[in-house]
């Protein structure tokens, strides 16, 4: 028992070895061989060939096999196939083995072919020294090993680069015109035009107090992954994550927003279907999206920097996002990412407020965008539309009883419609006050 024991660890073991492999069309060259290279070499297996065709068939069976062959020793004369002809197919088939010729026939002629198209390592004449075939076997494995130590270094640079793509978006790169991602330094910027785009959980605290905190990492996370391709799709890329929110830019067109925003809608509405299959709650989203020029670039301190996006466009696109939770809706856009649009959009919209939100100097008028809302609630909102319309309409134009009556209509059909009730709400305080015309409604408080 353990001898046979023994002998399936030895194959074990040598199943995993690298391979040696010799060609010749001479036994007694093949027996020696293989016989000097198992003492040279003890960690390495010996594999032989006897023509040209078989050593490439053999290799093709180890590489089949995730073996590794550091090394092939051929001769040069030999039937069908010479040995440089067979060192060019294998440079050309497998490029990291080296090849070493062992012949006494060679010509200067075939020797300079095997340099010229293979990766011969060296010549050695027969018959040979056994010192010399040993420091020339030990010489190419070792130029091997450091080869596959170079190669695995420069696949975990490549891996890290590539993960550090993961923290600061290539986006970047291409909008400051720098190649790499060593090129970027502190005070890199330039000036453009984008569509800022902001998302965020409703009542994001309160859902997660119920949750550990592995729980919450696991829930952002799965909405996270459950949502970024809508923004990448459609030609935009995530600036940053905060706790529950996402900030996306969009560098062209601004319909790519637009078919971000409704996207990642939709997103979350399959990802709710999720979590109503595993007795979780809902969760619901605002979206906030502004046009305008902003400055990208490279800002920071000494130990740390981030790219980002600076200007009033991008604060203004916050509080826009913070606007869709007065309400409690979906997609809120302003009056001049539309106008950006196009007057083509071909979008169902209300036009809710113009309002000036704290700290700010002009006011911007906000619309809905009901083609983001989930079924249910675009279907409601669609059967009442015309009425909103002639109230937002009414208020504008002054006729305050009008839009009264509008608002009331659109409330009494949908409960559950909270910009109807603030524009309701509005109507009877200017009809209360005598107050002619909608006006500009100051936000007393952050809306983000």
């Amino acid at each position: 028992m353990r001898i046979r024991s023994s002998r399936s660890a030895g194959k074990a073991q040598g199943a995993k070895q690298d391979v040696i492999v010799c060609v010749d069309d001479e036994e007694v060259v093949l027996s020696s061989l293989r016989r000097q290279l198992r003492e040279a070499c003890p960690e390495h297996a010996v594999k032989v060939a006897r023509s040209g065709e078989d050593a490439l068939e053999l290799l093709a069976e180890l590489h089949a096999a995730g073996r590794a062959v550091p090394l092939l020793i051929t001769d040069q004369l030999m039937p069908n196939m010479t040995g440089d002809e067979l060192i060019e197919r294998v440079a050309g088939q497998y490029p990291q083995t080296y090849q070493m010729m062992l012949t006494g026939q060679a010509s200067p002629a075939s020797i300079g072919r095997a340099v010229n198209t293979g990766r011969l390592f060296r010549f050695l004449s027969k018959p040979w020294m056994l010192e010399d075939l040993s420091l020339t076997v030990h010489a190419a494995l070792a130029a091997h090993r450091k080869d596959r130590t170079v190669e695995a270094q420069a696949r975990e640079l490549e891996d890290a680069y590539e993960r550090s793509l993961a923290f600061v978006p290539q986006e970047y790169l291409k909008v400051l015109e720098r190649p790499r991602l060593v090129d970027i330094e502190r005070g890199d910027a330039t000036g453009v035009r984008m569509s800022i785009m902001f998302a965020d959980i409703r009542r994001f605290t309160t859902l997660v107090e119920a949750m550990d905190p592995q729980q919450s990492f696991d829930f952002v996370n799965r909405y996270f992954l459950r949502t970024e391709g809508a923004i990448q799709d459609n030609g935009g890329f995530v600036d940053h994550y905060q706790r529950d929110g996402t900030m996306a830019l969009f560098p062209g067109d601004a319909g790519d927003a637009l078919r971000g925003a409704i996207t990642f809608s939709r997103a979350v509405d399959a990802f709710n279907g999720e979590r109503r299959e595993a007795g979780e709650e809902e969760i619901d989203i605002g979206i906030g999206i502004h046009c305008g020029d902003v400055i990208a670039g490279v800002y920071g301190g000494r130990d740390r920097l981030q790219c980002s996006v600076i200007g009033d466009a991008v604060n203004l696109a916050a509080r826009v996002e913070g606007f869709s939770s007065l309400y409690e809706t979906r997609l809120v856009v302003t009056e001049s990412f539309l106008d950006e649009l196009g007057s083509d959009h071909g979008l169902s919209l209300r036009r809710l407020e113009t309002v000036r939100a704290k700290g700010k100097q002009k006011p911007v008028t906000v619309f809905e965008v009901l083609d983001a809302l989930p079924e249910a609630r675009r279907e409601r909102r669609q059967s009442t539309l015309a009425d909103f319309q002639a109230g937002t309409v009414s208020l504008v134009e002054g006729d305050v009883p009008a839009a009264l009556g509008s608002f009331a209509r659109v409330v009494a059909a949908d409960p559950s419609d909270r910009a109807a009730r603030r524009m309701l709400d509005h109507a009877i305080t200017q009809l209360e006050s005598g107050a002619g015309g909608s006006g500009v409604t100051v936000l007393t408080e952050k809306a983000w």
